[in-house]
């Protein structure tokens, strides 16, 4: 692994995360890792079908009111899943854009 994702804060803790979960412990046998891993993927893809069935319902709401307001709806790409912070940013945009609405 490249030294600046050790030194990097924006990786740092990927790193670790990453770091201590493929670690194994002496105890754990490789069946009950596989087993863990297999857990994370499921939660992980999980969370990924939520945010990105939010972030195009928030997408309709906002390309609706940009309509409605004739102005230029936010451009958000729809092949990264976003972070619960930008969904709440984008929220929160559009709670802007409803109260210009009134």
């Amino acid at each position: 692994m490249p030294k600046h994702y050790l030194t990097n804060p924006k990786y740092t803790n990927r790193v670790a995360l990453l770091t201590g979960f493929f670690q194994t412990s002496s105890s754990s046998s490789v069946m009950e890792h596989e087993k863990n891993l297999r857990n994370r993927y499921e939660v992980l893809s999980k969370e990924k079908l939520d945010r990105m069935s939010k972030l195009k319902h928030l997408v309709n709401i906002d390309r609706e009111l940009s309509t409605r307001l004739k102005v230029t709806p936010l451009e958000v790409s729809s092949e990264s899943v976003p972070s619960s912070s930008q969904l709440d940013l984008f929220k929160a945009r559009i709670e802007e854009r409803k109260q210009e609405m009134v």
